[in-house]
């Protein structure tokens, strides 16, 4: 495995960076003295070439809105659309 970086947000706006070297399955950090977490980014400069998805490579405790809201717009228009051919 290769050794990762890993960049830890807090809701102070206070971020640290970590290494993990990938040779467990997984690993636990303890944070202490720091706000509460709200985002851990893995290999935020996209040096590790051979990732098929870097859309994984990041979790947020507050969810974004903007993609389902965008995948739910599409899928009522194809809806409208199929209904417009039938009814027509």
């Amino acid at each position: 495995m290769l050794p990762v970086n890993i960049q830890f947000r807090f809701e102070d706006g206070t971020e640290e960076n970590r290494t993990w070297d990938g040779k467990a399955r997984y690993h636990e950090w303890t944070f202490m003295g720091r706000g509460k977490l709200i985002s851990a980014i893995i290999d935020q400069d996209y040096r590790i070439r051979m990732d098929a998805n870097f859309i994984n490579n990041s979790f947020t405790v507050d969810s974004d809105p903007v993609p389902v809201n965008r995948i739910a717009s599409k899928t009522i228009m194809v809806v409208q659309f199929f209904l417009n051919l039938i009814l027509l």
